[in-house]
């Protein structure tokens, strides 16, 4: 059985997602800063939950090296916020670019 990441698992993408991928038969590694209550433990058998912070890129390595494919919808929003424009780039640009380079380097599709 394939194993898939999906970063953004608690969001609106990210969460419907994780859904068609267990419907389908995959083992989902739902990638999330929040734990919400769709996530429970025994919410479904080939479902992973792990709580991540994406800056943390060593430990982001570490998870990616235990999957086949990967989906990156994770991304920080300013809900029309523009004053701390930098972290915007930084977290949703290069986290985003850095994630795939060690998604690759795992082997990762």
């Amino acid at each position: 059985m394939k194993t898939i990441h999906i970063t953004g698992a608690s969001g609106f993408l990210g969460s419907r997602l994780c859904e068609a991928f267990l419907e389908n038969g995959w083992r989902v590694n739902a990638l999330t800063r929040n734990i919400s209550d769709k996530y429970r433990s025994d919410a479904h058998e080939n479902l992973t939950v792990t709580k991540i912070d994406f800056t943390e890129l060593e430990r982001v390595k570490l998870e990616l090296n235990r999957g086949d494919f990967i989906v990156h919808t994770a991304s920080l929003n300013a809900h029309g916020n523009r004053s701390d424009f930098h972290n915007l780039v930084q977290v949703n640009i290069e986290y985003g670019l850095h994630i795939m380079r060690m998604a690759a380097n795992a082997g990762a599709k």
